[in-house]
């Protein structure tokens, strides 16, 4: 019986490793961007630290999150470690911005803007405007 624990535990170990290995040469998975990072650099003005592996898909909808009760809102979203701490942005910084969200509920204005060189799939009308 001592045998036979012995060599599932063996097999366990060879199998475990395996899975450690694949894990390793697997792309990292796409997480959902997260509130953690965020702060407010301006009045209705936020600014969103994303990881590299953030879920471009949830941009959005955390923006929209975040300007729920806020009239006339933008949240704008850079990689961690890139993104401003304060007002005014420096040309780096601007250039850096991964995606834009402002809302104007006074007037019904909706925008979302994408920096299409990091997100190729984007159509040409969501590209921000950035200068060289």
């Amino acid at each position: 019986m001592r045998n036979k624990i012995i060599a599932a535990i063996g097999a366990a170990a060879v199998i475990g490793g395996a899975f450690a290995a694949s894990a390793v040469l697997s792309p990292e998975p796409k997480v959902p961007a997260s509130t953690r990072a965020m702060h407010e650099v301006g009045p209705g003005f936020y600014v969103v630290a994303v990881q590299p592996n953030a879920d471009p898909a949830t941009f959005e909808d955390l923006a929209g999150l975040k300007c729920l009760d806020v009239d006339n809102c933008m949240v704008g979203f850079w990689k961690q470690g890139e993104e401003p701490r304060a007002l005014p942005f420096t040309e780096a910084e601007i250039k850096a911005q991964l995606f834009a969200y402002a809302v104007n509920r006074e007037t019904g204005f909706k925008r979302v803007a994408w920096d299409c060189a990091a997100y190729p799939a984007t159509p040409s009308k969501e590209c921000m405007a950035k200068a060289g």
